[in-house]
């Protein structure tokens, strides 16, 4: 009898040992395969110790929200990751149509593992809405009562395409002249912008000035107040333009109606960042000018203009028409004009 129980408690150890060694041999392919990028995380995703993630910034007050509505491949992480060191929010929030496992390399850079650059200072959601994504999709997952709790006082939405650079842009000095200047809605000039109005103007401004209010300013880095931001979510149908066309040409038009909003949007021509970056290796730095693809055609497009104007129409709301893209107005900084990094 004491032998058959011997035998027992041997076979009884030997079996939970077995079964912790085949737990850490699956621990480790498990960490072997998210360090390739492999989603075989299980149904958790991946979190960095301390990402800065809206749950944690919720007792704080002020400071910026960002957001990158879409990450496209692991190029553009490297880039998203480069960019939000650079910004340094007090909380992000950043999207991707793909789901885990399609791309093993974005995995690798999102958040295959808790050390993945992404995840490791941000919020990573998983938000599959088809191919090509469609980066309003993304901002109307973010309501602005979450934004309005969390005390935010900016919105920065910023493309995974978008390039910052230490010496061109200071997101705390755009804010200062944001706020010196009574915008609701700012953004830095854009190299390789879709539309010239982005650019930095030929002509040189006013002496003292370092940019324009306009009534027109495109999705690549743009700030914009709490309120701004709600009027921005409410424009948005995912319904009738999930493609995203449209919206810069028509915020003007429609916020301006909002009593409680006094719309006022700028570019800083002292300020640049370029459309089109792309991270390369470890130091990454490189830049392609090959910013002009969409992911979705011209047919595309004039159908969710004509869906959304119609839509307009039969509601009775103001119409919805491209603005102009003259100069309104001139923006100065309290603070003296020099670029970031000058004296």
């Amino acid at each position: 009898m004491l032998q058959t129980r011997a035998l027992a408690v041997a076979a009884l150890t030997c079996g939970a040992a077995s079964t912790l060694i085949s737990t850490r041999l699956s621990d480790q392919l498990n960490d072997q395969q998210a360090s390739r990028g492999q989603c075989k995380r299980g149904p958790e995703p991946a979190r960095g110790v301390m990402p800065a993630s809206p749950a944690r910034a919720a007792g704080g007050d002020g400071g910026v929200l960002l957001i990158v509505p879409g990450v496209s491949d692991a190029m553009r992480a490297q880039l998203v990751a480069r960019n939000v060191a650079q910004v340094k929010p007090r909380a992000c929030l950043v999207f991707t149509h793909k789901r885990c496992g399609d791309d093993e390399n974005l995995d690798a850079q999102l958040d295959a593992s808790s050390i993945s650059p992404v995840a490791a200072a941000c919020e990573v959601v998983r938000a599959p809405n088809g191919e090509g994504g469609g980066y309003v999709a993304h901002l109307k997952r973010v309501l602005p009562s979450f934004v309005e709790m969390g005390r935010f006082e900016w919105v920065l939405v910023l493309m995974d395409d978008v390039q910052l650079s230490r010496e061109s842009f200071d997101l705390e000095r755009m804010l200062r002249i944001a706020t010196h200047n009574n915008l609701t809605a700012v953004t830095p000039a854009v190299s390789f912008a879709h539309d010239e109005v982005m650019r930095v103007p030929t002509t040189p401004h006013p002496r003292g000035i370092v940019g324009r209010v306009t009534k027109r300013t495109e999705v690549f880095a743009l700030a914009l107040t709490v309120p701004a931001f709600r009027c921005w979510h409410e424009l948005i149908d995912t319904a009738m333009n999930s493609i995203g066309w449209g919206y810069d040409h028509w915020l003007y038009t429609f916020c301006k109606s909002w009593r409680s909003l006094d719309y006022k949007a700028g570019i800083i021509d002292t300020m640049e960042v370029v459309h089109g970056g792309q991270a390369s290796g470890e130091a990454g730095g490189n830049v392609s000018a090959a910013a002009f693809t969409r992911t979705y055609g011209n047919r595309e497009a004039k159908s969710a203009r004509d869906a959304m104007r119609s839509d307009f129409k039969r509601r009775g709301l103001p119409p919805l028409h491209p603005v102009d893209r003259l100069t309104h107005g001139w923006l100065h900084d309290p603070y003296g004009t020099h670029a970031p990094g000058t004296s």
